[in-house]
């Protein structure tokens, strides 16, 4: 089941980044660059290769139907020069992942930049909202605080005799926890 997770979440995260590149494909004759833009070393890098591979599952093959511009950095005061070097190759998208997302903003503007965090990107100060994100952040959050309480009431289905069930989270998030407490 795990697997499968992982696979939905690859498949959506290529798409978002595919869906670009093929609008804008047929308005250029070379290949649409996309970067990539994350901590770490490429060696072993699990994401790298299932956004590779969700690529191209569907159909856009690395070196032909696009490029990706890969960028790995291992402390924070490189991001936003390793985005700006993206910015000025003038690729269609930068894929980020994580924590690194924090540290772009307000450092490009115009081109897109597609996220996958386990936060919440709009407290995070990422989009204005999940409805209208509004400027160049877009992406997926592994972590809908929307659905806590739910999860809260399949854990007590799951566990009758557990009582009682607590629930920790930031602090500055804590106005959402009581009223996700409330509810249960």
């Amino acid at each position: 089941m795990l697997h499968m997770r992982r696979r939905e979440f690859i498949t959506l995260l290529s798409g978002a980044v595919a869906w670009p590149l093929a609008a804008r494909a047929q308005q250029s004759t070379s290949a649409p660059r996309i970067g990539w833009l994350a901590f770490d070393v490429p060696e072993n890098h699990a994401y790298f290769d299932a956004l590779r591979q969700g690529l191209r599952d569907l159909g856009h093959a690395e070196g032909q139907a696009l490029i990706i511009e890969p960028r790995w950095v291992s402390g924070r005061d490189r991001v936003p020069d390793l985005a700006r070097e993206l910015a000025a190759l003038k690729v269609r998208a930068i894929v980020v992942q994580g924590g690194i997302t924090t540290f772009l903003r307000g450092v490009i503007d115009s081109t897109p930049i597609v996220f996958v965090t386990s936060g919440d990107p709009v407290i995070a100060g990422y989009v204005n909202s999940f409805n209208r994100p509004g400027g160049n952040f877009t992406g997926a959050t592994m972590m809908s605080y929307e659905i806590n309480g739910k999860r809260l009431e399949l854990l007590r289905e799951m566990f009758p005799q557990v009582a009682p069930v607590g629930y920790a989270e930031a602090v500055p998030l804590l106005h959402k926890a009581l009223a996700i407490q409330e509810k249960v």
